[in-house]
């Protein structure tokens, strides 16, 4: 029986290595000619080199690296998928104050690097996100696991994200009207935490919207052991915060980003729900907060408005809950020519007691290059705060250049 003379290991070497070239050899001339792919010949109107005698592929393949809302390379199955992107928002803030000295300066307060993709199957996406920001060491804002167990019906988040609470929050810093969220954004309780999540994809804004999580209750912000030097945002004691969060959402509205580029009729989102803290470790600890929103679009002219509650636990027991502060947000933007975008907003904070209010009064404007990719910002107004000695009138003004890749 003849049997096949054996290959030296180096020969299929070789011929691999050839293969390999071969195909990346055609995958490279596939995009210079194709107007999606990374590169473009220089004619806007080339078409890909067919002649009768060679018929069409039945399929392009896809691109190995390229530009879609970040810098990407994927294996060629598309079953591995890793994008890079980045912002630095470089700003300038005057703040004059009744109480104290006038203050200005320049600062970065957001300097991030983004991973994000899938792995083994487009079901399974990652993210990873760091700071840079005010000249500190690094912090860590997102890590996290996000797998489709059904697309868009049921999704399962575990890691370090943020909490479903809060659509100014939720958005992201790089798509808001005004330089900053609204003061009611750090009066309440929103942010990032460590924990799991189920969701149905709520930042696509499909028609009917739910996230339900459970997190540490202690915040994405690090703790120095003084006796080690060693840093963690684990706590040392746990007692868990609940969130969930449910939204209906009329006509093909982007609920998280604050300008209608899109345009066309009247579209709106209403969404709300509470995060609860328990008080498993600590009796004092338990508390509530609600929040309910309604963001409007129709021709470019947007508006939100938000309402927030918080009562905290008094006594042992965690029914016993008592009010702490209301909060309150309208605001309104409206969009011309895609070019420049005047905003204005209010908001209000009411704590429990008298003579402790805070008012906030901003308008502004941002002007787009490409969208908010590029975009130039300048807002300015008074916070208006009453103490037990009198009310103060502090103003501020900012303008920031934002870069986002």
């Amino acid at each position: 029986m003849s049997q096949t003379p054996h290959r030296p290991p180096r020969t299929i070497g070789l011929v691999r290595l050839c293969a390999l070239g071969a195909a990346l050899s055609a995958t490279g001339a596939a995009l210079l000619t194709t107007s999606n792919g990374w590169a473009q010949s220089g004619d806007a109107a080339a078409e890909p080199a067919q002649t009768a005698a060679t018929p069409p592929t039945a399929q392009q393949p896809l691109p190995l690296a390229g530009y879609d809302k970040g810098f990407f390379i994927q294996s060629p199955d598309g079953d591995f998928r890793l994008i890079v992107t980045g912002r630095v928002q470089a700003r300038f803030t005057y703040e004059g104050r009744d109480s104290e000295p006038d203050e200005h300066f320049f600062s970065i307060p957001r300097a991030r690097l983004k991973l994000t993709g899938h792995a083994f199957t487009p079901d399974l996406c990652f993210g990873i996100q760091t700071d840079f920001g005010m000249g500190a060491v690094p912090t860590l804002k997102d890590a996290y696991v996000d797998y489709s167990v059904v697309p868009n019906v049921f999704h399962a988040r575990a890691g370090q994200f943020k909490k479903p609470f809060s659509r100014q929050q939720l958005s992201s810093g790089v798509k808001l009207n005004l330089v900053e969220r609204a003061i009611t954004n750090g009066a309440f309780g929103t942010g990032r935490d460590l924990g799991v999540m189920v969701h149905n994809d709520y930042g696509t804004s499909p028609p009917f919207e739910y996230a339900l999580g459970v997190f540490n209750g202690s915040g994405d912000g690090a703790t120095v052991d003084m006796t080690t030097g060693t840093q963690s945002n684990v706590p040392e004691r746990v007692d868990p915060v609940v969130v969930a969060r449910v939204g209906y959402n009329h006509g093909p509205i982007k609920g998280y980003e604050e300008a209608d580029f899109d345009g066309g009729p009247l579209r709106f989102s209403i969404t709300g729900g509470p995060q609860v803290w328990s008080n498993l470790t600590d009796e004092q600890r338990g508390a509530i907060e609600l929040n309910a929103e309604l963001l409007m679009k129709a021709h470019g002219l947007t508006t939100q408005a938000g309402v927030f509650a918080g009562w905290e636990q008094e006594g042992p027991d965690f029914g016993h809950q008592d009010y702490q502060q209301l909060g309150i947000y309208l605001e309104a933007g409206y969009l011309i020519g895609e070019l420049v975008q005047p905003s204005a907003r209010w908001a209000r904070v009411i704590p429990k007691g008298a003579d402790n209010d805070m008012v906030e009064l901003l308008g502004g404007m941002s002007v787009f290059a490409y969208r908010h990719n590029v975009k130039w910002m300048v807002d300015g107004g008074g916070i208006i705060s009453e103490t037990s000695t009198g009310t103060t009138n502090d103003y501020r003004i900012r303008t920031q250049l934002q870069l986002q890749l």
